[in-house]
């Protein structure tokens, strides 16, 4: 039976049908797949960023909806500011309506705390804060992981 058929009935489901109703929906066999890429990130002000290595980069996009799965260790240099800017995949603008934030976590010198990812309307890119008035730290080992969840045009 197909997943839109299986839908459409109203009682008869079986664990086996709602499995792979589940697999189908979510798994390999979706036409809904995760994609990786290699953004390069960049930073306001004068600070710098010497090195980067990518834990995990990877998006799906289900219509306007543009679900990011990041993790990134690196090294600041220079000037501390308070944001590093993720580029978004090519193609891939913010909706219009303005501005969208999601949670992130932020290991700055030796601690975990809470930060933010935001970003306005209209934009390529998304900028990661620790908090939007304190500035990162400088220096090896650093990461930022999160999930950003994005209306896109």
């Amino acid at each position: 039976m197909s997943y839109a058929n299986l839908i459409r009935q109203v009682s008869g489901w079986t664990a086996n049908d709602l499995g792979n109703l589940i697999d189908g929906v979510g798994g390999a066999q979706s036409t809904l797949n995760w994609t990786s890429w290699t953004p390069t990130l960049t930073a306001t002000g004068s600070m710098t960023i010497t090195t980067q290595v990518i834990e995990r980069c990877k998006f799906i996009q289900i219509g306007k909806l543009f679900k990011v799965k990041v993790g990134f260790t690196y090294t600041l240099g220079g000037t501390a500011s308070n944001a590093i800017i993720l580029p978004l995949p090519a193609g891939i603008t913010t909706h219009a309506s303005g501005r969208q934030a999601s949670p992130i976590l932020v290991k700055a010198a030796v601690d975990w705390e809470p930060g933010m990812i935001f970003t306005a309307g209209n934009q390529t890119t998304v900028d990661i804060y620790r908090t939007p008035t304190i500035n990162f730290v400088l220096g090896a080992n650093m990461q930022f992981f999160g999930e950003i969840d994005l209306e896109i045009a």
